[in-house]
């Protein structure tokens, strides 16, 4: 459905078309007969989402293109900045000096790993501030930056893809600084200079930055409103919570826009929806401003090289960079092939505690792949789609998300073509970081060009004589050769930092659905599924749904003792040293009460919250009763102490007969852990010999419940 809409919406016309009966017929229509899952229900919904989108942008010319906040327009960046923007680049490009990439084709005009603030080596101001006239004037203030301890360049291990490189202690992309006019109604100023462009032989380029900031404002505010508050996001898949475990419907209902669905976390005081969520980076921050990071790329290509191999995965800096969102304006594009064009992906790791609901060890959900598109044995990353970098366009993103450019070709291999893209990256603004309002410049051949411009003695003296004494200058400011020395160390940084992080991601859970092959639990899990899935509704009527409203598991064990093996990984994100407490203390006290007696253990029993109250927990609780009597067994649960479960087992006769406590001031929380052991000893004492029930679990439909 995501891959529907950003196709919709890279149509011609589309915000026209989009009305036009006869096209959403024939387009539904093509999509519902391509098969496989797809259901009217899906393409009216795509068609109704696009729909809404129409009015956002008209008034913005902003378009939602995939969810978490990845937004696209074609025609925020108007003509003359456009133009201007192509002029000045080209005569960026006429210099020499600027940095090429590793890959053939790729050629950095503006470079941030060029010349960085980089520890125990550059000069940084204690306060003031430099605005770009004096950048070069004041080359050499200040003291060198002296490099953190190590303890204070570490992320804290919260259980998720653990790196050791999150932050950097040797080098950062140098952000420039942007205020803005009467106090944020105005136009933006950059205040600092942009690290790698020329604040005087390029200040043409510095207005239309500026312009472009203007211009992109609007969309960061759209990018964050999403980040913010995801309640305004389109629900396409919808949950129904059930206890433990959620349960999916199998085809979209109407679309619905966000002020007929609103939660409470966008409704006012007076339980009114807010027409949007007031993100306002101009007028939140116009005392404090914005810092941005600018890169200025080529990726050409010739009939030599008539393809782009592409990117890896990664995000956008590091943890010390801050970067919040990103920006990318294509401002030029030529003969590249229409069927493989420039391509931005998009990937996230799926939060299996979320996809799961999880409240300990549970079932996974069936229905993983469908949401997430993530098979068995797959690592826990969803690949949420793919917008096309089309001339004029702008796509902006949080980095919440590891994105690559995708290869393209050459559409005619006689010919060379090139695409030219733009990209700023927003620092949170939240969390300032080094700037270049607190750096001088860095770069020799600035100041000694300044120099040779300002001292009558230098420009008299012949090019050759005054480039040997800039040669013999000391190590700062720094010369091109050390400057290019240092960008390859901070490129080789960063690709190590690059792959550690994605062979975390990748390596650190995969979505397991049927059990291990050959392990005592090889296809129970699957089979208790498919009996859930499986649910026979051919008889349902007007009156009878044969929806399913609870289900339970009970287990007839040796002793309900939990080894190592039982206890499973805990699902990420959870605090692993209260989950290890929880299932140390849990093995020892089912041990203490059952004494190595065999024992019926209740695993799980959910009931639908709009099905509660009407006696299938009772029923489910009851369902070994009856055997437990006749065979002189226990029936035994543990629970969380206080829920409301809990009346509910002693009024069906179960006792508490033991429970543990956990301080939660040991695992960094607060407050006192209980959990209780609850018994229901059999009417009849007897030794029962029998067969072992392994995963009896029953289910009970609306209709049988009725019948009951």
């Amino acid at each position: 459905m995501l891959a529907w809409i950003n196709e919709l919406t890279d149509l011609p016309e589309w915000h026209r078309q989009i009305f036009d009966p006869d096209f959403t017929f024939k387009w539904k229509s093509e999509k519902i007969m391509t098969g496989g899952d797809v259901t009217r229900a899906m393409a009216d919904w795509c068609v109704e989402e696009v729909q809404y989108y129409t009015h956002e942008y008209v008034d913005s010319t902003i378009i939602p293109a995939l969810d978490g906040g990845v937004i696209k327009s074609d025609s925020s960046v108007d003509e003359v900045t456009h133009a201007g923007l192509m002029e000045a680049a080209a005569a960026l490009r006429q210099r020499e000096g600027f940095s090429k990439s590793s890959q053939v084709g790729e050629v950095d005009i503006v470079d941030p790993f060029l010349f960085p603030f980089a520890w125990e080596t550059t000069y940084l101001l204690q306060n003031g501030w430099v605005p770009p006239s004096d950048c070069i004037v004041r080359c050499g203030d200040g003291a060198v930056a002296k490099m953190p301890p190590e303890e204070d360049c570490k992320e804290p291990d919260h259980g998720r893809y653990r790196n050791d490189m999150t932050y950097s202690r040797r080098f950062q992309w140098l952000p420039f600084d942007v205020k803005f006019d009467h106090s944020g109604s105005g136009a933006s100023r950059v205040k600092s200079y942009i690290n790698n462009l020329h604040p005087i032989d390029d200040s043409n380029l510095y207005r239309i930055i500026e312009r472009l900031v203007d211009a992109l404002i609007p969309l960061f505010n759209r990018t964050i409103i999403d980040l913010k508050a995801p309640g305004y996001q389109n629900q396409r898949i919808h949950l129904v919570e059930f206890g433990r475990d959620p349960f999916i419907k199998r085809d979209p209902t109407t679309f619905r826009p966000p002020e007929q669905r609103a939660d409470g976390s966008v409704l006012d005081e007076h339980g009114r929806f807010q027409e949007y969520m007031f993100v306002d980076l101009k007028k939140e921050f116009w005392n404090t401003g914005l810092q941005i990071v600018l890169h200025l790329q080529d990726i050409n290509l010739s009939p030599e090289h008539p393809e782009y191999e592409g990117q890896e995965w990664h995000v956008q800096g590091q943890t010390n960079e801050r970067i919040a969102a990103s920006a990318s304006y294509i401002y030029s594009t030529a003969n590249l092939s229409p069927s493989s064009p420039p391509t931005l992906s998009f990937r996230t790791p799926v939060f299996t505690e979320e996809a799961m609901a999880a409240k300990g060890a549970v079932f996974t959900p069936p229905y993983l792949p469908e949401i997430y598109g993530v098979k068995h044995g797959d690592p826990a990353i969803q690949n949420l789609g793919s917008v096309i970098l089309r001339e004029g366009r702008v796509v902006v993103w949080p980095n919440t998300f590891q994105t690559r450019l995708l290869p393209f070709s050459l559409a005619d291999l006689a010919r060379p073509g090139h695409c030219r893209i733009l990209t700023l990256h927003l620092i949170d603004p939240n969390r300032r970081i080094m700037s270049t309002s607190l750096v001088p410049c860095q770069r020799r051949d600035w100041w000694a060009s300044a120099i040779r411009r300002s001292v009558p003695s230098f420009w008299r003296l012949p090019h050759e004589i005054f480039a040997n004494i800039i040669e013999n200058v000391d190590d700062y400011p720094i010369s091109m050769e050390e400057g290019l020395r240092m960008r390859e160390e901070f490129h080789s940084e960063r690709e190590e930092f690059r792959e550690r992080h994605t062979r975390a991601m990748e390596e650190f859970e995969d979505w397991d659905f049927y059990g291990e092959p050959g392990t005592e639990n090889d296809g129970d899990d699957a089979r208790w599924r498919q009996s859930i899935l499986s649910q026979n509704d051919e008889d349902a009527d007007g009156t009878d749904e044969g929806r399913l409203i609870a289900f339970a598991t009970w287990k007839l064990l040796e002793a309900p003792k939990t080894s190592d093996s039982d206890k499973g990984t805990p699902p990420p994100g959870m605090n692993h040293s209260l989950t290890t407490m929880i299932d140390d203390n849990l093995g020892d006290m089912r041990n203490r009460v059952s004494q190595g007696r065999k024992c019926f253990l209740l695993g799980n029993v959910v009931t639908f919250p709009n099905q509660r109250c009407r006696g299938a927990g009772t029923l489910f609780v009851t369902w070994p009763f009856e055997q437990a009597d006749r065979d002189a067994i226990a029936c035994y649960l543990d629970s969380e102490e206080g829920g409301e479960e809990m009346k509910l087992y002693e009024s069906l006769g179960f006792v508490e007969v033991d429970e543990f406590h956990i301080d939660l001031r040991d695992c960094g929380l607060e407050g006192l852990y209980t959990h209780v052991a609850m018994v229901r000893e059999p009417n009849r004492m007897a030794v029962a010999e029998g067969e072992t029930v392994r995963g009896q679990v029953g289910v009970i439909s609306a209709r049988s419940q009725e019948k009951q």
